[in-house]
């Protein structure tokens, strides 16, 4: 499992991405995300649902459109990112790579020899980026703030009722519901007194 992948800037001149839907299009990024965890492989409808915080019909809709749109392959009764093999191949070996960079660099030892190193930056920048992290305090590397949950459970709850009251605010500000905020959504938050009735029946006429 990678920790990060390659997205290539073609994607600006890909018609099939660049015609999505802006929803669709925030579905795909995150899908690369979660199939990265996996080599291209995305887990069951529900916990695709639970990793773009929907439901799960909404998130079978969104897999079928994707597939539709050719940015999803269809494996029996699950789907794959298009392509990841092809993609998102095996680096070559990182040795190689930094003795390559030093032969450009001309950066040789007092033997005249190119040093090299058994854990190279992955690329020319890392290290780069390196500095500049440890000069803010953490060495080797960033760290996010915090992990993005695990797209392995449904949400408990408090999470649920987290959900609920904080759409229910945006749907009072706006008059409208966010994309993937169900029927079913706001009808709970209809029952939990959230919003009134003429309020969900604007967000959903």
């Amino acid at each position: 499992m990678n920790s990060w992948f390659r997205l290539y800037h073609t994607v600006l001149d890909d018609p099939k991405v660049q015609r999505l839907p802006d929803r669709l299009f925030k579905a795909w990024i995150n899908l690369l995300c979660l199939g990265s965890r996996q080599g291209g492989q995305l887990p069951g409808t529900e916990d695709v649902g639970f990793a773009l915080r929907v439901g799960a019909s909404e998130a079978a809709k969104i897999l079928e459109a994707l597939a539709a749109a050719a940015l999803l392959d269809r494996e029996d009764d699950a789907f794959r990112i298009h392509n990841w093999d092809r993609r998102q191949f095996v680096s070559d070996g990182s040795t190689e790579r930094v003795k390559r960079y030093r032969q450009r660099s001309g950066k040789r030892d007092g033997n005249g020899e190119v040093t090299l190193h058994a854990t190279p930056p992955d690329s020319e920048s890392d290290s780069d980026q390196n500095r500049t992290e440890r000069r803010r305090g953490r060495p080797g590397g960033y760290e996010p703030p915090s992990a993005p949950p695990q797209a392995d459970r449904a949400m408990t709850e408090e999470e649920r009722a987290r959900f609920l009251q904080r759409h229910a605010e945006t749907i009072k500000r706006s008059g409208q519901k966010p994309y993937f905020v169900s029927a079913e959504d706001v009808a709970a938050m209809v029952e939990a007194t959230l919003l009134t009735p003429e309020q969900a029946a604007r967000c959903t006429g």
